[in-house]
C-alpha cells in the first residue's frame, strides 16, 4: 500500500482508492478507502490523508442537510422580512391610491394621512396640495367661465360692430361715388350718422355764401341749431381741427351748441386746404370708459367726414369744370358750343311737339370803336354788364348764349314771331337805357 500511495503522490490528481478492513471489522478487507497524498521535497516526505467512503459520505450528506437548513431558514426569514417590509412599503400607496380614488369620484374632501419623512410622505404631501388647489380651482371655476365668457362676449361684440362699422362705411363709400349732387351727400351722410351712431344724435352744417353755418343734414333726436351767422363761432372750424366739448355747459367753449349731460364732437369738412362745413356729435353714452367711447367716435366721425368733404369738393369741381366748358367766363353766359347743343335739343323737341322757337342774333355796334377809345377793360365791362341785362330780360326757359366776340344770341322757346319781335325790341330799349 506504501508504493502505491507513492505513486499515487506522482499522479495529477494524487488521490488512490482501495479496500482496506475496519478497526470494528479486522482482516476483512472490504471496505472502500481513500486517500490522498502529498510529496514535500524539502524532507523528502509523502504526507497521505485517508478516510472511509462511507464516513465521507455520511459527513457531507450532514453537511449538505445543515447547508440547507440554515438557507431554508435564512430564506425563510428574508421571506418574513420581506413580507413585512412591503406591507410597510405598500400599506401607505394602497392607502394613497385609496384616497386618489374618492378623489377620482368627486370627493375633494378626501385627504391622505400619511406622515413620513420619506419619498411617500413627500409624494402624500404633494398630493394633498394638489387635491387642495384642485378643490380651488374647481370652487372658483363658474367664476372664471363666467367672466372669461363675458370677456370673450365682449371681444366678439367689439369685432362684430367693427365688422358693421367697417360694412357702413364701405357702404357709404359706394353710394358717395354715385351721388349727383350736394344733397344726395346730405342724405347718405345722415343716414350713415344714424346706422354708425343709432345711440347719439348728430348734425351736419355746410359754410353758406355769407360765413354763417346752415344745418343741411340731422339724425337722432334733440333741439338742433338751424343756422349759425358766424362760423368762425365754431372752434372745430377756426382751428380746422376735430374738437371735443365737455358735458358742462358753463366751461364749454362752444356754448352756442352745447347741451346739458352730453358730450359734443365737431369734426370740420375740409377741402383744398378750407373748411366747407362741420359734423357734430352729441353722444350722451353711459359707457364706464368714457375717453376710449369718445376715442372711437372720432375715428368714425374723423373716417365719415374725410369720405363726404371728398365727394363735396370732387362735385363742386365736376360742376366748376362743367360750367367752364359750357358757360363764359367774362359775361356768364352760355358759350358757342352750348350754344349748339341748346339749338339742337330745342329743334328737336319743337318739332316733336309742333311747337316753335325763336332765335335772337345781336352785336353790340362800334364795340371795336369802344375798345380803341377807352380800352380793353372798358369793353369787358360792357360785356359783362350787356350779360347781365340779357340774363335779367329773359324767362327762366330762355337762354342767352355768347355767340363770340360782341355777337350773342337768344334761343326763345314756345314763341311766335310777334313775342320774339317784341323781346328784340326790349332788349335793345334796354341797352339803348344804359347808353344814355
Amino acid at each position: 500500500i506504501g508504493r502505491e500511495l507513492i505513486q499515487a503522490a506522482e499522479t495529477q490528481e494524487g488521490k488512490l482508492v482501495y479496500k482496506w478492513d475496519r478497526p470494528s471489522d479486522p482482516g476483512n478487507y472490504v471496505y472502500d478507502k481513500i486517500a490522498w497524498v502529498r510529496y514535500l521535497p524539502g524532507f523528502d516526505w509523502y504526507i497521505a490523508s485517508s478516510v472511509y467512503l462511507s464516513e465521507f459520505r455520511n459527513t457531507a450528506n450532514t453537511l449538505t442537510v445543515r447547508i440547507l437548513f440554515i438557507a431554508g431558514l435564512a430564506l425563510a426569514i428574508a421571506v418574513i422580512a420581506s413580507f413585512f417590509f412591503l406591507r410597510r412599503l405598500t400599506r401607505p400607496i394602497t392607502s394613497l391610491a385609496e384616497t386618489a380614488s374618492q378623489v377620482g369620484q368627486g370627493d375633494l374632501t378626501a385627504k391622505t394621512d400619511i406622515r413620513r419623512y420619506d419619498e411617500i410622505g413627500v409624494l402624500a404631501d404633494s398630493f394633498n396640495l394638489m387635491v387642495d388647489r384642485l378643490r380651488d380651482q374647481i370652487e372658483n371655476m363658474e367664476i372664471r367661465v363666467a367672466e372669461r365668457t363675458e370677456a370673450l362676449n365682449r371681444s366678439v361684440h367689439n369685432l362684430e360692430r367693427r365688422n358693421q362699422e367697417s360694412a357702413e362705411i364701405n357702404r357709404m363709400g359706394e353710394l358717395l361715388q354715385s351721388c349727383r349732387s350736394e344733397e344726395e351727400v346730405f342724405t347718405v351722410a345722415a343716414r350713415t350718422g344714424h346706422a354708425l351712431f343709432p345711440e347719439d344724435s348728430g348734425r351736419m352744417y355746410m359754410v353758406d355764401d355769407h360765413q354763417g353755418l346752415t344745418l343741411v343734414a340731422q339724425w337722432g333726436t334733440g333741439a338742433p341749431l338751424r343756422t349759425m351767422d358766424e362760423s368762425h363761432s365754431c372752434w372745430a372750424v377756426r382751428r380746422g381741427q376735430p374738437h371735443q366739448d365737455p358735458p358742462d355747459c358753463e366751461v364749454s367753449l362752444c356754448p352756442h351748441c352745447c347741451e346739458p349731460g352730453m358730450i359734443s364732437v365737431c369734426n370740420p369738412l375740409l377741402a383744398e386746404g378750407a373748411v366747407i362745413g362741420v359734423i357734430k356729435l352729441n353722444s350722451g353714452t353711459a359707457e364706464t370708459d368714457i375717453d376710449r367711447a369718445v376715442s372711437e367716435r372720432k375715428s368714425l366721425l374723423t373716417t365719415v367726414a374725410e369720405q363726404v368733404a371728398m365727394t363735396i369738393t370732387n362735385l363742386r369741381l365736376r360742376e366748376r369744370l362743367h360750367q367752364q366748358a359750357i358757360k363764359d367766363p367774362l359775361t356768364g353766359l352760355y358759350n358757342r358750343r352750348r350754344l349748339e347743343e341748346t339749338l339742337q335739343e330745342e329743334l328737336s323737341r319743337a318739332e316733336r311737339h309742333g311747337e316753335n322757337v325763336g332765335v335772337i342774333m345781336l352785336d353790340l355796334d362800334h364795340f371795336k370803336q369802344l375798345n380803341d377809345a377807352h380800352g380793353h377793360e372798358t369793353g369787358d365791362a360792357v360785356l359783362r354788364k350787356l350779360g347781365d341785362l340779357l340774363t335779367r330780360s329773359l324767362r327762366w326757359e330762355d337762354k342767352a348764349f355768347r355767340y363770340g366776340g360782341e355777337e350773342f344770341t337768344l334761343i326763345i322757346p314756345k314763341t311766335n314771331a310777334e313775342g320774339l319781335g317784341k323781346l328784340a325790341d326790349l332788349v335793345r330799349f334796354r341797352v339803348e337805357e344804359q347808353v344814355k
